[in-house]
């Protein structure tokens, strides 16, 4: 866990660091993100977790797949795919969902 902490410390201090480390000759910081504003940062990651959803998903159903041909009858085996079925499901509802959610939130925040 506390692993995981750094690693995600170290991400997003990352670009601070580029951008504290900057000379700039007019006293400004240059933003090392390339967002404007958290709309375009949020449309950004989610448009990223929805590609890599859509390249997970299928793969994800062959996964379910080859655990049920595997399973030969084994209730365990063929509740393990049924399992990966169900939650590879809600997986892409939600990652279908993201960008609807998104623009009510901000559509809602910004009137």
């Amino acid at each position: 866990m506390i692993k995981k902490i750094i690693l995600l410390f170290l991400i997003l201090t990352l670009p601070l660091g580029t951008a504290l480390s900057q000379d700039p000759s007019d006293g400004r910081i240059r933003n090392p993100w390339e967002f404007e504003t958290i709309e375009e940062l949020l449309e950004a990651l989610i448009g990223a977790l929805f590609r890599l959803m859509m390249i997970l998903g299928p793969l994800l159903f062959l996964v379910a797949a080859f655990y049920y041909m595997t399973s030969a009858g084994d209730p365990e085996k063929v509740k393990k795919a049924q399992n990966t079925v169900k939650w590879t499901i809600m997986g892409i509802l939600i990652a279908l969902l993201a960008n609807a959610i998104l623009y009510l939130i901000i559509n809602t925040l910004t009137e």
